[in-house]
């Protein structure tokens, strides 16, 4: 009953945001929104150019008069369909709007009537890639899906659950949700993907690695969707329920031998949609999003290879995981029938995923050995070989140079990477590092809320004074962008939430505070909404709310006994002064 249908919720006035998540509220056509501040949109044109092309046509146009205007003016659009027709780049709208799926509308977030979410069923999940497949039509065994490449991240349900039900079912964490249906005589038995939190029917089975944060998860994800682990699936999967009791016995490697595997696993899973963008703030081994199958696959093959390393597998051990992949599909030969022999066995088998597996897992083993048999070095080596790139698909295979194949073609090299094709769209390599993390912040604060950002700010602050870095640049907010993106709410709920969890201790907390008023940081009327939401998280009493309000001290000077009187406590109205602009130290030495 708690699961309406999608139909029937778009009746009802819901719509897809650029998230994927179904708003009821005030939408408003696009073209109504560059207006709102003037004449141009939001974070200016990109080009002088565009500018005067723009005048000469009469005023700022819609969007697809400004997808016209831009191409005329030559601009090198950052973001992809089908936000390069707005004619602003999708990281300069302002905070708290949310455009629809299409960019056709946009919303402010405090006009949402009602949120609505996904609801996962198994169909919609493959290998790290958490939206697979959207409905179309019907229900249960009659149900039609469509196919969803890497770049076109967007969810489709079936079903859908409102926000206030929604927080009982399901943990705000990423998540790794795994098929519950599966069998050893398919491609693969264990598939599964890191999901964000939208709540899952029954054929999708949660594994959460509690409060470790999305490095855990992603490191967990890389090794449970390898070919490793899934051999060892295979041999527990009796029928074709892939319940707990059979996933808690298969092993997991030392997560510490793979530290960097998350990296491979945020391109893969985590970049390409920006439901993750919360999970990437302030991260410094984000990578580019892989989205090409070409880039997908370099990057499966390596992790695929790092995890038999990280298990202690030599390259026999490889070979015997994955053998028979090798082999054409015309030859006369019987195949183990839980092989891996059926991934990519439409493909010659130079391009196939298990066979340049065992072709990275030789170069890591040459690695390792280089190394004087130290696996972690060895592992490092292989992923930050070619400028940190790591291991690339070859330029041609000869597969008789490693013992594979079994006929003439495997004698004489043959073409790999140029018959994969490219690595990259021209927009992703034309969007610069900086455009990709404003993108990231955006999304981030759009998904949260301004409170809910500056939790996160507040959660990354706490990580970065734990691990000893610098942290003063998330404290004061110097970043103009950040500090736009957060606003005074969430500046606000940032240092709340820290000194909810004592970080630093009250007394250096008090501190902070003191300088950031003097310095500027914190104005007046910021204050009073700080010391309104400690008393509103219960960290102040009314007394001590009260008392600072009319200019007493931190609440660890202010006593909370009613029958003492508070000395600082004015008669006259209430009026807030700023502190006094004196010399001070620098209070982080």
């Amino acid at each position: 009953h708690l699961f309406s249908r999608l139909p029937s919720m778009e009746e009802d006035g819901f719509r897809p945001d650029e998230y994927s998540r179904w708003l009821a509220g005030e939408w408003r056509q696009i073209a109504e929104l560059w207006p709102q501040g003037g004449t141009e949109p939001p974070g200016g044109w990109q080009t002088e150019a565009t500018a005067r092309t723009v005048a000469l046509a009469g005023g700022v146009p819609g969007a697809h008069r400004a997808s016209e205007i831009a191409r005329t003016a030559g601009v090198v659009r950052s973001a992809r369909e089908p936000y390069d027709r707005l004619p602003t780049p999708s990281a300069q709208l302002p905070e708290g709007v949310i455009l629809s799926r299409g960019a056709e509308a946009w919303i402010r977030e405090n006009e949402i009537r009602d949120v609505a979410v996904p609801v996962y069923q198994g169909i919609m999940i493959q290998a790290f890639t958490p939206s697979a497949r959207g409905w179309l039509s019907g229900t249960g065994l009659r149900a039609k899906w469509d196919y969803r490449t890497p770049e076109r991240v967007e969810w489709t349900p079936q079903y859908l659950m409102c926000r206030e039900s929604l927080a009982s079912v399901t943990s705000p964490r990423a998540k790794i949700g795994y098929r519950r249906l599966a069998r050893t005589t398919d491609a693969r038995s264990f598939i599964g993907s890191v999901c964000p939190p939208f709540p899952c029917g029954d054929s999708v089975f949660i594994l959460d690695v509690g409060s470790g944060g999305v490095e855990e998860v992603a490191t967990v994800a890389g090794m449970v969707n390898s070919f490793v682990f899934d051999y060892v699936v295979r041999f527990r999967l009796g029928g074709t329920n892939l319940s707990w009791y059979a996933v808690e016995e298969c092993p997991l490697a030392e997560r510490g031998r793979c530290p960097d595997l998350r990296r491979l696993v945020v391109a893969l899973n985590l970049s390409p949609s920006s439901q993750f963008s919360p999970h990437l703030v302030g991260e410094e081994w984000t990578t580019m999003a892989a989205l090409l199958p070409a880039e997908r696959l370099r990057l499966r093959v390596m992790m695929d290879a790092v995890v038999g390393a990280a298990y202690g597998l030599n390259l026999d051990d490889m070979r015997h995981i994955l053998r028979d992949c090798d082999w054409n599909l015309g030859a006369n030969r019987e195949f183990d029938v839980r092989g891996f022999w059926r991934v990519d066995r439409d493909q010659d088998p130079e391009l196939r995923h298990t066979v340049l597996t065992l072709v990275a897992f030789h170069d890591l083993q040459a690695k390792i050995a280089a190394a004087g048999g130290d696996r972690e070095r060895g592992i490092e080596a292989f992923l930050n070989q070619n400028d940190g790139e790591g291991w690339m698909l070859p330029e041609t295979l000869r597969l008789a140079d490693y013992g594979l194949g079994h006929d003439e073609r495997a004698q004489h090299p043959q073409p790999v990477a140029a018959r994969l094709g490219p690595r990259f769209y021209d927009w992703q390599l034309a969007q610069s590092p900086e455009e990709r993390w404003r993108e990231t912040r955006l999304h981030a604060r759009n998904l949260l809320g301004a409170k809910g950002y500056g939790g996160l700010l507040a959660e990354r602050l706490e990580r970065r004074l734990a691990e000893g870095k610098p942290h003063l640049d998330l404290l004061r907010l110097t970043d103009d962008y950040e500090r736009r993106l957060a606003g005074d709410p969430g500046q606000v709920a940032m240092l709340a939430e820290l000194y909810a969890r004592r970080v630093p201790d009250p007394p250096g907390w008090w501190d902070w505070i003191t300088t950031l008023r003097a310095d500027g940081h914190l104005p007046d009327a910021q204050y009073r909404l700080l010391v309104d939401e400690l008393r509103d998280r219960k960290l102040l009493t009314e007394r001590q709310h009260t008392a600072m309000l009319h200019g007493a001290p931190p609440p660890l000077l202010v006593p909370d006994d009613e029958t003492t009187p508070l000395a600082a406590e004015p008669r006259q109205p209430f009026e807030l002064r700023s502190q006094p602009n004196t010399e001070s130290g620098d209070l982080f030495e």
